[in-house]
């Protein structure tokens, strides 16, 4: 923070505290020096610990090799007598007590011929000690076993006997107890704190100090420490159970390859604590120093300088609440703070109408606040409508699709044909509702063109009289000359008739409706207070009504999906939702003006277009949903959807390829031996989308055309819900009979 936009007090404190700060980092730096050194001792430590348990892993070893170049050399063993060589083995045994598990000799073949411990006939073929004596010729250490005959966890290490001839003709074997060699290791006096850990060649753990209960026989997982060359003595860091650790690293070198390595590790926490200590202590000693300055200066700077500073504040304060009288000039003797309170003097005449315009400009904020807030949320009720009614027009879509096929089918009885009759009605109705919810939602797919709202009303006006009935009139003021609009005559006839309904049900006594066009010019200040208005022309349509009006409370939900004043089952709550959604998406503005009792009025703003000369319409190509030769590639997420055209199409004589994902399509096109004449892709797929789709298979099929189809979408083909020109697209939900003519349709453009 820039020292000018300190507090007067924070200014004189600010150098004192910059004194004590090369204090503070000197304390710091020598402390971190002094925890590097107390980490390299602690390391140096674990590695000198981890060489003398490394050699004395080798005394242990090479022990175990004398013992059996001393039974390779016994006559007992020699003689090759196995009821000799069992009780020769099981003596050995014995003087050996609890250090091995078992002391045997076995074959070339790894068939144990005799052994110290009683029991069938084994082999050792899998052991490694046996592979490693039989392969090298020489002594080999094995790895981590449990021992098939005691249970018990051990080591193996195996001798070769050598013929006249150079050749193996068996091995000498051991098995050492692990559990003896863990209680070896615990009754040295091993340092507090440090954690011995000796594993084989596999990383599997052959001793642990503590804990050996726990950890014997478990793995290590692969680490930096086990690449390691076997001729490097290390030390690192290492995470342990959430701890970092510094470890000694040594490996067990003598007799060559034994695969044993030695890991000593320490608490690095544990190791800094008398550091820190000395630190935090250092820290805390500079902190009360330096507090004790900061105090002196403070209640120097407060009695010299802030106590007169203070006077002149309270001055200010009784001129900002009202009292104009007030004089900062008068309350201190010190020249320079005099002159600083004259200023004040000057505020008092001016006070109240900045006071007033303050309260206008709030009003105003407050206002613009609430449009955004209620902007907001029915954005995300929007985007909520509108993906549910996009899901549920995917069930609609098979809904409809499989009963038209079964009613198609002429051997459906005509009872089941009733049946599935009714179930066709009912999901027409929902697709009826789904569409609604889309065009809350803005995600309903339309397309905009060039309209006379005059015209449009009055096309309307026969239906609108049967609308609403004999005992309401209605009127109209529609404007000369007015200006056209850009939006889809099909939602605008929605909203009139959507509107005009609310107004007739709001009047069940009778009354009038009147409905008045004009062109209007929105300018900056009317934007600024409405967000969803964009200055400049637009075209008005006015519809009012005499009837009962609504509160505020009904006006503050009065677009939301699914709200209704009306009793149970009159009406469905998206009425006015769907208006809302339409005049957002044809980038209008909507306004109500209600009072209880005093009828009501809706505005809606929709930008003016330009007149545009109208062309020759071309003829419409003509499509029979007969048969087709195509080859077709269909892309649905959707398994019922998907599923449902390939076989409308294969029904049609064309030949189908289906994928459920742009991946899955790739591969087809990239298989397929022959052409492709068109790929009918949903646009929304989890993954990659349907452009994406049409755009990765056209560098493979160029030739190929594309049909769309989806509930809505905001990608790039479809525009805010807009067709971009000349996008062949299929709008769900469909019948089998209209997905066959598009298809035709499309193939022959």
């Amino acid at each position: 923070m820039p020292l000018r936009s300190l507090g007067l007090r924070a200014r004189i404190l600010a150098p004192v505290a910059m004194v004590a700060l090369p204090a503070l980092a000197l304390v710091i730096y020598m402390n971190v020096d002094r925890r590097q050194r107390e980490v390299d001792v602690v390391a140096q430590n674990a590695l000198r610990l981890a060489r003398l348990a490394a050699a004395d892993q080798e005394r242990l070893i090479e022990g175990s090799r004398q013992l059996l170049i001393a039974v390779s050399q016994s006559h007992d063993i020699l003689v090759g007598n196995p009821e000799q060589c069992h009780a020769y083995l099981k003596r050995l045994l014995e003087q050996y007590g609890k250090s091995y598990t078992n002391i045997g000799v076995a074959d070339p073949a790894g068939v144990v011929l005799c052994s110290g411990v009683p029991g069938p006939q084994l082999s050792v073929a899998g052991r490694s000690y046996f592979t490693l004596a039989v392969s090298d010729r020489t002594f080999a250490v094995g790895d981590y076993v449990v021992s098939r005959r005691t249970g018990a966890h051990s080591i193996g290490f195996g001798y070769p006997l050598i013929d006249s001839t150079g050749g193996v003709r068996g091995v000498v074997f051991s098995t050492l107890s692990l559990n003896d060699l863990n209680k070896s290791i615990t009754s040295e006096n091993w340092p507090a704190g440090m954690t011995l850990t000796v594993t084989d060649r596999h990383r599997a753990i052959v001793a642990r100090h503590p804990d050996a209960d726990r950890w014997l026989g478990r793995t290590l997982p692969e680490d930096d420490i086990a690449r390691l060359p076997t001729t490097d003595d290390v030390t690192t860091e290492q995470e342990e159970e959430g701890e970092t650790r510094l470890v000694g690293f040594a490996a067990v070198r003598q007799p060559a390859n034994t695969g044993l390595a030695v890991r000593v590790s320490a608490s690095k926490s544990e190791a800094l604590l008398p550091v820190n200590r000395v630190m935090y202590q250092g820290l805390v000693a500079l902190g009360i120093v330096a507090a004790l300055i900061m105090v002196g200066v403070k209640a120097a700077s407060d009695r010299l300088i802030l106590r007169p500073i203070g006077q002149l504040v309270k001055a200010s304060h009784r001129l900002e609440q009202g009292d104009l009288t007030a004089r900062a000039a008068s309350s201190t003797t010190v020249p320079e703070l005099s002159e600083l309170g004259k200023a004040f003097d000057h505020m008092a005449a001016a006070l109240e109408e900045r006071e007033a315009a303050r309260v206008r400009t709030e009003l105003e904020r407050k206002h613009l606040e609430q449009q955004y807030h209620q902007a907001q949320k029915m954005d995300a009720i929007g985007r909520l409508a509108g993906g549910v009614a996009h899901d549920f027009n995917n069930i609609l879509t098979a809904v409809l699709g499989y009963t038209e096929l079964l009613l198609s089918d002429p051997g459906v009885s005509e009872t089941h044909r009733a049946d599935i009759s009714e179930i066709k009605k009912a999901a027409k109705s929902a697709a009826t509702l789904t569409s609604q919810l889309l065009a809350f939602g803005r995600q309903e797919i339309v397309q905009p063109t060039v309209l006379d709202l005059n015209l449009l009303v009055q096309e309307l006006g026969a239906m609108l009289g049967r609308l609403i009935g004999e005992d309401i009139e209605i009127g109209y003021g529609l404007a000369p000359d007015l200006d056209p609009v850009k939006a889809d005559r099909g939602q605008i006839e929605q909203v009139l008739v959507n509107i005009i309904v609310n107004a007739r049900d709001a009047m069940p006594n009778g009354g009038k409706i009147t409905v008045e066009t004009m062109n209007l010019d929105l300018d900056e200040g009317y934007a600024s207070r409405n967000l969803s208005v964009v200055p400049g022309p637009h075209v008005v349509i006015a519809i009012s009504d005499t009837g009962c009006g609504m509160s505020a409370d009904v006006q503050e939900h009065l677009f939301e999906p699914f709200f209704t004043t009306k009793a149970t089952g009159k009406g469905s709550g998206l009425g006015l939702a769907t208006v809302y959604g339409i005049v957002q998406q044809n980038g209008g503005a909507l306004s109500v003006y209600s009072e209880v009792g005093h009828g009501s009025t809706f505005k809606i703003y929709l930008p003016r277009a330009e007149r545009e000369s109208r062309a020759a319409a071309e003829p419409p190509i003509q499509a029979s949903a007969s048969t087709g030769s195509a080859t077709i590639l269909v892309v649905e997420d959707d398994g019922s959807i998907r599923e449902l055209a390939c076989r409308v199409l294969a029904g049609h004589g064309y030949a189908v390829l289906a994928a459920s994902n742009g991946e899955d399509a790739k591969g087809l096109c990239e298989r397929h031996p022959g052409p492709i004449h068109l790929l009918l892709s949903d646009i929304v797929m989890p993954g990659m989308s349907g452009p994406a789709v049409a755009q990765l298979l056209k560098t493979i099929r160029p030739e190929m055309k594309v049909l769309y189809m989806s509930g809505y979408t905001d990608d790039a083909i479809v525009r805010h819900g807009v067709l971009v020109h000349d996008t062949p697209f299929l709008q769900k939900p469909f019948a089998p009979a209209r997905l066959a003519e598009k298809v035709i349709e499309v193939l022959a453009s």
